[in-house]
């Protein structure tokens, strides 16, 4: 029997294999958590995201039926079986961090709820001991031997709250596999589309420097101190990452100076893109109409 992830019309020779979507989705999903070091533990949850499509309930739902089914609940079953009791215990640690990143990937991340948990009140827990449609034909597929967790946790957790760091990175995982399943699927429904940016961090640079070309002359004393900030936070680029602060009074010229520093450093350490934090909207409003003229619209993510 052959097993779909998606539609394409009527013509079943034009639908899209589940295995082909699972295989797509780990892959993207192990290249969007590259640069968090969590490439292995997104490949894993991208693998078994969908094992609930394996059912034959499922699949009559894609020849029309119109029977409910729950798919994103399999896979994080089957990762507790595997892995769940294991003696290893960072091993069942992973085994749940994936599992409630699969059980949530449409509906968001679940709470953990307790061992009392019903069937039908939401939680992990409840959904584990919950009765759901037989999904074993994976197994003509996927080989369950062939499922490794890694061995390491690629983060040091926090002494005091650790709790708060395995919940960061799961976080992270999730993110991969949502945007990864998206976007597979996307492009089996309407084709590939270009994604990304083409511009990089040197690009950046150069723009914010031609842009602050125009204060190089200044007169007026405010401005030649503003000036002054600025190449300071430019040279600052230059350093060794770590934390840095920066105290300039009310119209010093904090946002381009700050932006200067960022993209100075960026491009002296080989980072990749620039996280903009601070409170209240409207100063938000002001300071990304500020970064678009400096770096250009397309370039700023709101």
């Amino acid at each position: 029997m052959n097993y779909y992830a998606h539609t394409n019309g009527d013509n079943k020779s034009k639908w899209q294999p589940l295995i082909s979507h699972l295989k797509n989705t780990e892959k993207l999903a192990a290249v969007f958590g590259e640069d968090a070091g969590i490439s292995d533990y997104a490949a894993v949850a991208g693998r078994l995201h969908d094992l609930g499509k394996y059912s034959l309930k499922f699949q009559k739902r894609l020849e029309g039926s119109p029977l409910r089914v729950d798919h994103s609940t399999a896979g994080a079953k089957e990762l507790i079986k595997l892995f769940g009791n294991s003696n290893s215990s960072i091993s069942s640690t992973i085994a749940h961090m994936l599992a409630y990143c699969i059980a949530g990937h449409h509906g968001g991340l679940p709470d953990i709820g307790s061992p009392i948990d019903v069937e039908g009140t939401g939680t992990l827990r409840s959904r584990m001991k919950a009765e759901i449609e037989d999904y074993s034909a994976f197994q003509t597929e996927i080989d369950p031997s062939g499922i490794k967790l890694p061995e390491n946790l690629p983060i040091r957790p926090l002494k005091k709250n650790p709790s708060f760091s395995l919940a960061f990175m799961t976080r992270m995982i999730y993110s991969t596999l949502v945007d990864a399943d998206f976007q597979e699927t996307e492009t089996f429904v309407q084709g590939a589309k270009p994604r990304g940016y083409e511009k990089t961090v040197q690009d950046l640079y150069d723009a914010l420097l031609a842009y602050t070309g125009k204060f190089s002359n200044q007169q007026q004393p405010i401005n030649k101190v503003r000036t002054q900030t600025l190449k300071q936070c430019i040279q600052k680029g230059e350093s060794d990452p770590g934390f840095f602060t920066l105290t300039v009074p009310t119209g010093g010229g904090k946002t381009v100076s700050s932006m200067a520093f960022a993209l100075k450093h960026a491009v002296k350490n080989g980072l990749k893109r620039i996280i903009y934090v601070i409170p209240y909207t409207s100063i938000i409003e002001q300071n990304a109409k500020v970064f678009r003229d400096c770096v250009g619209d397309e370039n700023v993510l709101e």
